[in-house]
């Protein structure tokens, strides 16, 4: 089993529902202080990662994430900057009222660890050609801009 975190890449992806909400609303928001961190996973650097799962016949439970957890603050921040609104923060309370359950998801920290993974000799590759998550946000190749 291989647990991504969150996806990113080729302008799709739960990514590109934010980029969209935040055009909706005119704003990006994140719950708090926004230091709540995320994995992520560029789409090609998960689609290695399935394939390094199955050539090795490995068994279990594996995540696909980059090294380094985003804080949400920062992931709205370029978020924001992709949808061409501005950033702010806001209560849990507004945001579960305003968004439901998934604003309650979006504020946990989902950090994962994949050294399972990396154990057998994946790495993620193109997340860190495109400079991450954030990077993906802000290049217009990408397709979020």
């Amino acid at each position: 089993m291989i647990r991504p975190p969150m996806v990113y890449g080729d302008g799709a992806g739960p990514v590109a529902g934010l980029v969209g909400q935040a055009r909706a609303d005119g704003v990006a928001r994140y719950a708090g202080d926004g230091a709540n961190r995320w994995s992520t996973v560029h789409v090609a650097d998960l689609a290695v990662a399935y394939a390094t799962v199955l050539e090795s016949r490995a068994g279990g439970v594996f995540h696909a994430a980059e090294t380094s957890p985003e804080p949400m603050a920062a992931l709205v921040e370029a978020v924001g900057a992709a949808a061409g609104v501005p950033v702010r923060s806001w209560s849990l309370q507004e945001a579960v009222q305003t968004h439901g359950p998934l604003a309650a998801y979006l504020a946990m920290d989902a950090a994962l660890d994949a050294g399972r993974l990396r154990g057998l000799g994946w790495s993620p590759r193109f997340g860190e050609t495109v400079g991450g998550i954030r990077g993906a946000l802000l290049n217009p190749a990408q397709g979020y801009a």
